[in-house]
Protein backbone atom coordinates (compact mmCIF):
# COMPACT_ATOMS: atom_id res chain seq x y z
CA UNK A 1 0.00 0.00 0.00
CA UNK A 2 1.32 3.01 -1.20
CA UNK A 3 2.19 6.02 2.14
CA UNK A 4 1.53 9.39 2.40
CA UNK A 5 1.06 11.53 5.47
CA UNK A 6 -2.89 11.69 5.48
CA UNK A 7 -2.56 7.93 4.72
CA UNK A 8 -0.58 7.36 7.85
CA UNK A 9 -2.86 9.23 9.98
CA UNK A 10 -5.75 7.52 9.14
CA UNK A 11 -3.61 4.04 9.19
CA UNK A 12 -2.58 5.78 12.52
CA UNK A 13 -5.75 6.50 13.81
CA UNK A 14 -7.19 2.65 12.81
CA UNK A 15 -4.38 1.19 14.53
CA UNK A 16 -4.87 2.74 17.76
CA UNK A 17 -8.31 1.99 17.73
CA UNK A 18 -7.83 -1.51 17.80
CA UNK A 19 -4.90 -1.40 20.37
CA UNK A 20 -7.80 -0.06 23.08
CA UNK A 21 -9.19 -3.35 22.22
CA UNK A 22 -6.70 -5.94 21.99
CA UNK A 23 -7.94 -9.36 23.43
CA UNK A 24 -11.65 -8.93 21.86
CA UNK A 25 -12.88 -11.03 18.59
CA UNK A 26 -13.67 -8.33 16.41
CA UNK A 27 -17.27 -9.77 15.43
CA UNK A 28 -20.18 -7.30 16.20
CA UNK A 29 -17.68 -4.42 16.46
CA UNK A 30 -17.85 -2.89 13.13
CA UNK A 31 -20.20 -0.23 14.20
CA UNK A 32 -18.36 0.24 17.18
CA UNK A 33 -15.00 0.51 15.57
CA UNK A 34 -16.57 3.09 12.67
CA UNK A 35 -18.21 5.19 15.23
CA UNK A 36 -14.64 5.98 17.26
CA UNK A 37 -12.74 6.24 14.27
CA UNK A 38 -14.92 7.95 12.78
CA UNK A 39 -14.88 10.38 16.06
CA UNK A 40 -11.32 10.94 15.66
CA UNK A 41 -11.23 11.19 11.55
CA UNK A 42 -13.50 14.03 11.77
CA UNK A 43 -11.28 15.64 14.67
CA UNK A 44 -8.53 15.48 11.74
CA UNK A 45 -10.73 16.95 8.99
CA UNK A 46 -10.28 13.80 7.72
CA UNK A 47 -13.36 13.35 4.94
CA UNK A 48 -15.60 9.96 5.53
CA UNK A 49 -18.45 7.91 4.69
CA UNK A 50 -19.65 5.16 6.86
CA UNK A 51 -21.07 2.10 4.76
CA UNK A 52 -23.26 -1.22 5.40
CA UNK A 53 -22.91 -3.78 3.16
CA UNK A 54 -26.47 -4.23 3.03
CA UNK A 55 -26.87 -0.88 0.33
CA UNK A 56 -24.51 -2.53 -2.09
CA UNK A 57 -25.35 -6.09 -2.22
CA UNK A 58 -28.02 -8.36 -1.74
CA UNK A 59 -28.01 -9.49 1.62
CA UNK A 60 -29.76 -9.13 4.60
CA UNK A 61 -26.02 -9.55 6.53
CA UNK A 62 -25.03 -6.32 8.65
CA UNK A 63 -21.74 -5.15 8.56
CA UNK A 64 -20.28 -1.34 8.62
CA UNK A 65 -17.13 -0.24 6.93
CA UNK A 66 -15.69 3.45 6.31
CA UNK A 67 -14.09 4.82 2.92
CA UNK A 68 -11.75 8.37 3.87
CA UNK A 69 -10.67 10.39 1.23
CA UNK A 70 -7.07 11.80 1.16
CA UNK A 71 -5.01 13.66 -1.56
CA UNK A 72 -8.24 13.05 -3.62
CA UNK A 73 -7.54 8.65 -3.53
CA UNK A 74 -9.83 6.48 -1.15
CA UNK A 75 -9.45 3.73 1.20
CA UNK A 76 -11.72 1.39 3.04
CA UNK A 77 -11.59 0.92 7.00
CA UNK A 78 -12.53 -2.64 8.06
CA UNK A 79 -11.03 -3.29 11.71
CA UNK A 80 -13.18 -6.52 12.32
CA UNK A 81 -12.33 -7.56 8.57
CA UNK A 82 -10.67 -10.60 10.70
CA UNK A 83 -14.33 -12.31 11.58
CA UNK A 84 -14.23 -12.91 7.87
CA UNK A 85 -11.14 -14.90 7.20
CA UNK A 86 -11.23 -18.59 6.97
CA UNK A 87 -10.78 -20.24 10.45
CA UNK A 88 -10.48 -24.32 9.91
CA UNK A 89 -11.29 -25.12 13.13
CA UNK A 90 -14.72 -23.00 12.35
CA UNK A 91 -17.55 -23.27 9.70
CA UNK A 92 -19.08 -20.78 8.01
CA UNK A 93 -22.52 -20.19 8.63
CA UNK A 94 -23.78 -16.95 7.25
CA UNK A 95 -22.18 -16.99 4.09
CA UNK A 96 -21.44 -19.48 1.32
CA UNK A 97 -17.90 -19.24 1.43
CA UNK A 98 -15.66 -17.22 3.21
CA UNK A 99 -15.11 -13.63 2.36
CA UNK A 100 -11.22 -14.38 2.66
CA UNK A 101 -11.23 -16.95 0.53
CA UNK A 102 -13.06 -15.30 -2.28
CA UNK A 103 -10.89 -12.33 -2.21
CA UNK A 104 -7.88 -14.39 -2.15
CA UNK A 105 -9.37 -15.75 -5.38
CA UNK A 106 -7.89 -12.27 -7.18
CA UNK A 107 -4.63 -10.15 -7.14
CA UNK A 108 -6.91 -7.51 -6.18
CA UNK A 109 -9.08 -9.12 -3.88
CA UNK A 110 -5.34 -10.51 -2.27
CA UNK A 111 -4.01 -7.12 -1.76
CA UNK A 112 -7.04 -5.86 0.01
CA UNK A 113 -7.26 -9.07 2.15
CA UNK A 114 -3.64 -8.68 3.65
CA UNK A 115 -3.88 -4.99 3.59
CA UNK A 116 -7.15 -5.56 5.79
CA UNK A 117 -5.18 -7.99 7.81
CA UNK A 118 -2.30 -6.29 8.84
CA UNK A 119 -3.59 -2.47 8.75
CA UNK A 120 -7.30 -2.81 9.04
CA UNK A 121 -7.00 -0.77 5.95
CA UNK A 122 -6.56 -0.61 2.11
CA UNK A 123 -6.32 1.92 -0.53
CA UNK A 124 -9.10 1.65 -3.06
CA UNK A 125 -10.51 3.09 -6.27
CA UNK A 126 -14.58 1.85 -7.03
CA UNK A 127 -13.59 -1.35 -8.46
CA UNK A 128 -11.67 -2.41 -5.50
CA UNK A 129 -14.62 -1.45 -3.21
CA UNK A 130 -16.65 -3.72 -5.28
CA UNK A 131 -14.12 -6.34 -4.97
CA UNK A 132 -14.27 -6.18 -1.38
CA UNK A 133 -18.30 -6.14 -1.47
CA UNK A 134 -18.41 -9.06 -3.37
CA UNK A 135 -16.69 -11.18 -1.06
CA UNK A 136 -19.86 -11.16 1.10
CA UNK A 137 -21.22 -13.30 -2.04
CA UNK A 138 -24.18 -11.14 -2.48
CA UNK A 139 -24.67 -10.25 -5.80
CA UNK A 140 -24.27 -6.27 -6.45
CA UNK A 141 -27.26 -4.43 -6.70
CA UNK A 142 -27.61 -1.57 -9.56
CA UNK A 143 -26.47 1.03 -6.61
CA UNK A 144 -23.04 2.67 -7.49
CA UNK A 145 -20.39 3.73 -5.17
CA UNK A 146 -20.54 7.31 -4.26
CA UNK A 147 -17.02 8.90 -3.54
CA UNK A 148 -18.34 11.97 -3.45
CA UNK A 149 -17.56 13.93 -0.03
CA UNK A 150 -19.59 16.55 0.16
CA UNK A 151 -21.95 15.58 2.66
CA UNK A 152 -19.40 12.84 4.54
CA UNK A 153 -20.46 11.71 7.46
CA UNK A 154 -20.42 13.25 10.55
CA UNK A 155 -20.23 11.73 13.44
CA UNK A 156 -22.61 13.04 16.46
Amino acid sequence: MENSWELEQIKMTALMEKEMIPNLDPEGLCIYFAHNIGVSLNEQNIPFKQMEIGDYINSNYKHVFLIADYEDKHCLIDLSFGQFVKREDEEIIVFKQWPSEILKSTKEGTRILNDLIQDGVTTVNEEDVKTYLSSFDGEMNTKDINFSFKNSHKTK
